[in-house]
């Protein structure tokens, strides 16, 4: 591999070549209403953006999109977004995960905790969602 854990550049003294460093990749679950916003205002940072609708398999198509955050709905239309979240975290304990959810509910806060997510109230906007993003 040509580039460090960080993600910062190597160039190679013995050849000509750079490898950059590998973009950001973050997951979108589901159809939320500021999603396609979302969407376009991360990959303007320069993040690569991965959006999946509900499946049955849906903890492995994340997985395999190896990414360094992921926003859930509390619930799929097949699963609860906290096992999700806990096969997710169990998988790659590194991944951040959003639970988003509508209104202040401190069991789900504390629940998101517990699987290694953070809860964010989707009435809150688009701005504490982004702030979650780039914590």
């Amino acid at each position: 591999m040509c580039a460090t854990r960080e993600g910062r550049k190597i160039e190679s003294y013995t050849t000509t070549w750079v490898v950059e460093p590998q973009r950001q990749r973050l997951v979108i679950v589901g159809t939320l209403h500021w999603s396609e916003e979302l969407a376009a205002l991360c990959r303007q940072a320069g993040w690569e953006v991965f959006r999946l609708t509900s499946s049955s398999e849906l903890p492995c198509a994340i997985l395999s999109r190896r990414p360094q955050v992921v926003i859930l709905p509390l619930q799929t239309q097949d699963e609860s977004g906290f096992l999700i979240a806990a096969k997710v975290k169990q998988a790659r304990p590194r991944t951040r995960i959003l639970l988003v959810g509508n209104g202040v509910d401190p069991s789900a806060a504390r629940f998101a905790r517990f699987v290694g997510a953070t809860y964010v109230d989707s009435n809150l906007g688009l701005a504490a969602l982004l702030r979650e993003i780039s914590r």
